[in-house]
């Protein structure tokens, strides 16, 4: 018998079906020696990860299988950032960075004044007084 054949190999993950609730999601199993580090990446230090798992949020398999490369880039992006050893941001680097963002949301020179439905962002409906900045200076 010829090598392969008898033998179902999937290329491509494929969306499972939740069995209580129907709706599709990703299953991606951790590989042993990254356990550990993805639950650091994910916040949970001092547990093991041995299964990512991310919904697809839909009932419908075409629709499933339409969203499965986005969800396996999620999961790929936590395995490699895994294997690069990054860990979870602390409190001060989140409001760093959070206040870099506000400086410059669109991060083409949009300044720290972005202009929605409610006026200015944060703001109550038609007031346009020029506030002080309000964005924290970035400590790291």
């Amino acid at each position: 018998m010829p090598f392969g054949w008898g033998h179902v190999s999937k290329v491509m993950i494929s969306p499972q079906r939740h069995p209580e609730t129907g709706m599709y999601r990703l299953r991606k199993a951790v590989p042993t020696p990254l356990q550990e580090r993805v639950a650091v990446v994910m916040g949970k230090p001092g547990k093991r990860i041995i299964e990512l798992i991310q919904t697809l949020r839909t009932k419908d398999v075409k629709e499933a299988k339409r969203l499965m490369p986005a969800a396996m880039g999620w999961a790929d992006g936590i395995l490699d950032a895994a294997r690069l050893g990054a860990n979870p941001l602390t409190h001060r680097e989140m409001h760093a960075l959070a206040a870099l963002w506000y400086q410059n949301p669109s991060g083409v020179g949009a300044g720290p004044y972005v202009s929605n439905s409610l006026g200015w962002l944060g703001g109550r409906r038609g007031h346009d007084r020029q506030r002080s900045r309000l964005a924290a200076p970035v400590l790291l």
